[in-house]
């Protein structure tokens, strides 16, 4: 439809403020944004701004470095059920659910993923609908730091 913007859940937390500006008179609007969790994403966001900032021969070993506390437990927790085969087959099976990617590249993805930008679903919502956006579809909580999912619609002019 000729003015509409889509904006793909691939590119979460990534400018929603600039990308709405961009179609002031699009029909609809996807707009997905990475949950603000306060330190959390304070955390995230000095992570991704320091991986972007490094020469790239130290840009591996600062993603193992930031992924090997969680993949530790992992370990540690397939090692205790006895379930060591599904920590296997996270890595070797991860791509066929998770978008195409391997787990490394996820990692990557993740780590390397700036600029990084969260909002609390409020701002969304607020800085929409004073550009005369209506809400017709949520996918909210239980995200951490995932994607709030929104579908917006253009009023009609009166």
């Amino acid at each position: 439809m000729p003015g509409a913007c889509s904006i793909t859940r691939g590119t979460c937390g990534g400018h929603w403020k600039t990308r709405a500006c961009r179609w002031p008179r699009a029909a609809s609007c996807s707009s997905p944004s990475t949950n603000n969790t306060g330190t959390q994403s304070a955390r995230w966001k000095w992570i991704k701004r320091t991986y972007s900032g490094l020469p790239r021969v130290l840009r591996v070993p600062f993603a193992v470095a930031v992924s090997a506390p969680g993949e530790a437990k992992s370990i540690l927790r397939s090692l205790l059920t006895l379930k060591v085969e599904d920590y296997a087959r996270s890595w070797t099976s991860y791509g066929r659910n998770n978008r195409g990617m391997s787990r490394w590249h996820d990692i990557v993805d993740w780590v390397g993923g700036y600029p990084y930008e969260v909002a609390h679903p409020e701002e969304i919502f607020d800085f929409y609908r004073a550009r005369e956006f209506t809400l017709t579809k949520l996918k909210c909580g239980g995200v951490g730091l995932g994607c709030n999912e929104f579908v917006f619609e253009k009023r009609a002019s009166s």
